[in-house]
């Protein structure tokens, strides 16, 4: 399996990517608005929910300046020239565009939990930095969300964004199978399984480090099962395919609990 060198100094946490709000001006968190297209231009008017959420929630005005993000790593800050009864148009004073994706990105894969419980894990790791995340369909799987509950959930991505000031929207596309998963992330790639029977994840990124052969960056998978755990046969099938496992601790967790610590232990330790 391919090592990937992992500065860990307890205590000191970095984001993989840079989301912090631009210094061209001060603007709350409300005033962010998500504009999925090319911004270098010099003026647009907002999509429709976003010109209603100006209009009727914000009150917004002619003359009032917000930011722009398009989800793609690109923001700009812009001032209101006007409006009518369902639209918002804006003049592009300044365009800023963030580095390119970390060297490293973290992909994960869950076997999503019931309810609202899905819902707050996909804002927490958006908030997080995680780059993609994909339901799991496992044996014990309690839930496989459809194609309009994916749609929903890529709408807290971009609420999360806005919130936490990131410009690039966390991916996350339809369920995959155990099997196809594993398919997808054999060696080369980094693919770490959490389970109660491996090593303790802070002494695998430790490991890591000592062990590394590619400095230059790439993908690291995550996977987190479902309530129940992956079953003995996912977990033979994890260590065929290359996977390695790692425990996250001697409590249970539950899997949106699993999910965040993972990812965010992770990210926060790896090189930017």
């Amino acid at each position: 399996m391919r090592r990937v060198q992992i500065d860990c100094p307890i205590g000191r946490f970095r984001r993989s990517e840079p989301v912090g709000r631009s210094q061209a001006g001060d603007f709350s968190v409300s005033d962010r608005f998500y504009v999925p297209e090319n911004l270098d231009r010099t003026e647009l008017e907002l999509p429709a929910d976003e010109a209603h959420h100006a209009l009727h929630v914000l009150r917004k005005r002619e003359g009032d300046r917000i930011t722009l993000f398009n989800g793609r790593g690109c923001s700009a800050e812009a001032r209101i020239v006007s409006t009518g009864r369902k639209s918002v148009r804006v003049a592009i004073e300044t365009t800023s565009k963030r580095a390119e994706l970390p060297r490293w990105t973290v992909t994960l894969g869950v076997a999503f939990p019931k309810g609202e419980r899905t819902r707050w894990l996909v804002e927490k790791v958006t908030e997080i930095g995680v780059a993609r995340l994909i339901p799991l369909k496992t044996e014990r799987s309690v839930v496989e969300p459809g194609p309009q509950r994916i749609e929903k959930l890529r709408q807290s991505v971009v609420a999360a964004c806005k919130q936490c000031g990131r410009d690039r929207l966390m991916e996350i596309e339809g369920p995959h199978e155990w099997t196809e998963w594993l398919g997808r992330h054999r060696p080369p790639a980094v693919h770490v399984v959490c389970d109660a029977s491996g090593e303790r994840f802070v002494d695998y990124l430790r490991d890591m480090s000592a062990r590394a052969d590619n400095p230059s960056g790439g993908e690291i998978v995550l996977s987190i099962g479902p309530e129940g755990g992956f079953s003995s046969h996912e977990l033979a099938a994890a260590q065929s395919a290359g996977a390695e496992l790692a425990a996250l601790g001697e409590s249970i967790l539950r899997v949106e609990t699993a999910a965040i610590v993972a990812a965010g232990t992770l990210i926060h330790c790896l090189p930017g």
